[in-house]
């Protein structure tokens, strides 16, 4: 592959919760690869903030109505759902909402938690008649991607209705690949993302985010790769050892040619061998084959050589 050239990331418009990135140079054909990675990530593992449970006082489920309400039960769980609200803790937060007066009730309505920051807070709830009253409780909680009710823990808390829950502070995520030069060359790929939020988040914010964790995730791929190929060295050369611990055991017992009173002077090693096992106090057959593969394996001057050695005379 060519060198690789630094791209940069340009912002060409950018507000609160919509923006457009250009990424380039991208050496021919990344365009596609970065872009449809960042917009998978952008989409489903970024942290966000959502409303996952809600308690409505004289509602004990999502079927009922309550009295001077013209919306029904199901409708103000629907309505809750769109509420954006900011968990500003690491913790499920409850917030409280309580209202009287005739006509709609918004999500300003909802009483003021120093842990929760309400980002829409014109969004309409439920509509009161005359003599209405509204009083509901909501868990805030962070999390990543979107978590239905059926793949979580119910609450036992008579009352609670569970809230399919969108964290994802991205909304939509487009991109295109232009061609982009380079020095003398025009196939460089130019990557176009047009990113929209839900206020939770920056559309900037987001777009780093997702890059730190495809860079952890391939930074945690290339770990595995090197413990693998290390784990690998480590188990052949144990699987040596206990070759030559098996044939030293096996090949001079089993065979009577070799006496183990043997003395190893009269054994056709080599003079650096030799001089190994007899500076480690080894003069026989019997007290060599008394070793173990990993005591051998620490004799000094012996070396891989030495071992291939001794490995070679016993296997004849």
């Amino acid at each position: 592959m060519d060198k690789l050239i630094l791209p940069e990331i340009k912002t060409v418009s950018e507000d609160q919760q919509n923006a457009v990135f250009e990424i380039e140079p991208l050496a021919p054909g990344f365009g596609f690869t970065i872009g449809n990675s960042l917009r998978r990530v952008l989409l489903s593992s970024l942290v966000g903030s959502a409303i996952t449970e809600v308690k409505i006082e004289g509602a004990t489920n999502e079927f009922t109505t309550i009295p001077h309400v013209k919306d029904d039960v199901l409708e103000i769980v629907l309505n809750i759902k769109e509420i954006k609200a900011k968990n500003l803790t690491d913790e499920p937060v409850k917030v409280l909402l309580v209202s009287d007066k005739t006509g709609d009730v918004l999500a300003s309505d909802i009483q003021k938690n120093a842990n929760v920051e309400i980002l829409n807070p014109g969004h309409r709830i439920a509509t009161l008649d005359k003599g209405g009253k509204l009083r509901i409780e909501m868990t805030v909680e962070n999390g990543s991607g979107f978590l239905s009710t059926e793949d979580r823990k119910k609450s036992n808390e008579y009352g609670v209705i569970s809230v399919d829950a969108v964290f994802s502070p991205v909304i939509v995520v487009d991109y295109r690949v232009e061609n982009t030069r380079v020095g003398q060359m025009t196939n460089y790929d130019k990557l176009i993302l047009n990113i929209k939020t839900d206020g939770v988040r920056s559309p900037k914010e987001a777009l780093l985010d997702s890059i730190n964790i495809l860079i952890e995730q391939f930074s945690a791929l290339t770990e595995a790769g090197q413990k693998t190929e290390k784990s690998k060295k480590i188990s052949k050369d144990l699987d040596d050892l206990k070759s030559l611990d098996e044939n030293l055991d096996t090949q001079i017992d089993s065979n009577d040619r070799i006496d183990p009173k043997t003395k190893i002077t009269d054994l056709n090693l080599s003079s650096r061998t030799l001089n190994a096992l007899l500076n480690s106090g080894i003069k026989t057959i019997g007290g060599l084959r008394r070793l173990s593969e990993l005591k051998l394996s620490e004799i000094k001057g012996l070396g891989s050589k030495g071992m291939d050695e001794i490995k070679q005379l016993v296997n004849k």
